[in-house]
């Protein structure tokens, strides 16, 4: 059901759960106040809903064709042990340790000047 946020973003869903739901409560109150029952609200909430449930079906459907057909890509991924305590932790000087640079050094550097 949430794939129409593609279409409408979260408001539009937001409409849809609040239009089902207050047309259901419509029909609930109706029914125990016994009145004559507004159908048409419901009816369109009802299409809406079903329109909704129909698309996000096909979109999961082409969503899975192209992740079936997309080109496979094997990588491998290390997270580093670093803790909280040691990732805040400073110098004596004030100076913060740095993280691993991306020039392939695979040890945390400190240096005496702030950062």
């Amino acid at each position: 059901m949430t794939q129409v946020v593609e279409l409408t973003g979260v408001a539009g869903l937001t409409f849809l759960l609040a239009l089902v739901n207050c047309a259901i409560a419509d029909l609930v109150i109706g029914r125990v106040e016994k009145r004559r029952l507004a159908w048409l609200p419901a009816v369109f909430a009802g299409a809406l809903l079903v329109a909704d449930i129909g698309f996000g079906v096909v979109r999961i459907r082409e969503v899975d064709q192209m992740v079936a057909d997309a080109q496979k890509l094997r990588i491998g991924m290390v997270e580093a042990n670093v803790g909280i305590w040691e990732k805040e932790a400073k110098q004596p000087d004030g100076s913060r340790c740095r993280p691993p640079s991306r020039s392939g050094c695979s040890l945390a550097t400190c240096s005496s000047t702030s950062s």
